[in-house]
């Protein structure tokens, strides 16, 4: 987002450092198919992932004019479900497994933009170009068949990390009245996405390992209130969409497609910036 340093009067260098929290909710789902004798499809989703998250940011202003940003937060899954189904020969039928999820959140991201005001500084854009990385960890518990009413399964546990590289670019857009800053930021991505899951349910463990290209949209939003004694408090809000298709799967030696995977994510944050 837009750094509050680059609305200062023109020095050469000027910082801000951020520390910010709140509440932040993930779904996560992908669809595997294998072909040949054992045809079948697998099916996995995360709802409801509710998430405490802590973050850090640290942004410069160069010359009033050029911009970078490195972020970087932590999230402890509080709360969600997962949903499993397998389905042979295309036949597709209900949910068959459900289990309670915890787990961690990160991510880091990078960016680096240059400035330009208009209407005496009042209204400001800046085109950014940025790398960011995020993984989920779910470990998934307490399972409960869905089908045949049987516990067979709440002894387990299985553990599944995903993770989204790549660079972006976006554009942000700020409004300065009277001390107070509204700030709006997307951000298109372009990402590699890698997946590794344990799912310990059957006699032999087998990991699933998935790759597929994915594309993001990401929405930024924040109001920051004016300064106090060198300090910007604001509120945050933000929303994510990633999708891919066309991938590939692997359990033990079987190579299968990964027909889609996706992810979203929404927060609402607090924050605090110290200019420095």
């Amino acid at each position: 987002m837009q750094t509050l340093s680059c609305n200062l009067q023109a020095k050469m260098f000027d910082s801000g450092i951020a520390v910010f929290t709140g509440y932040r909710n993930d779904g996560l789902s992908w669809k595997t198919g294998f072909e040949g004798a054992s045809a079948f499809e697998t099916k996995e989703s995360w709802s409801g992932v509710q998430i405490a998250e802590l973050g850090g940011r640290l942004e410069t202003c160069v010359w009033e004019r050029w911009y970078l940003r490195a972020e970087g937060d932590y999230g402890w899954i509080v709360g969600g479900s997962k949903s499993f189904d397998l389905d042979y020969a295309g036949v597709e039928g209900d949910e068959w497994l459900r289990a309670s999820s915890r787990g961690q959140v990160y991510d880091i991201s990078g960016a680096t933009g240059y400035l330009a005001r208009f209407f005496g500084g009042q209204f400001e854009v800046m085109p950014l170009l940025g790398f960011s990385y995020s993984v989920q960890h779910f470990t998934d518990r307490d399972y409960k068949d869905s089908i045949h009413l049987l516990n067979l399964f709440e002894d387990v546990n299985s553990e599944s990390t995903y993770q989204w590289m790549g660079p972006w670019a976006g554009l942000s857009f700020a409004y300065l009245f009277k001390g107070f800053e509204f700030a709006f930021e997307y951000q298109g991505h372009l990402s590699f996405f890698r997946g590794g899951v344990q799912d310990n349910l059957f006699d032999a463990d087998k990991e699933w390992m998935k790759k597929s290209n994915a594309f993001g949209n990401e929405f930024l939003l924040k109001l920051i209130f004016p300064e106090w004694r060198r300090w910007f408090f604001g509120l945050e809000g933000g929303y994510l969409f990633y999708y891919g298709s066309d991938g590939k799967s692997k359990i033990g030696g079987q190579e299968g497609k990964l027909e889609r995977i996706s992810w979203n994510s929404g927060n609402i944050l607090v924050s605090a910036t110290r200019k420095f």
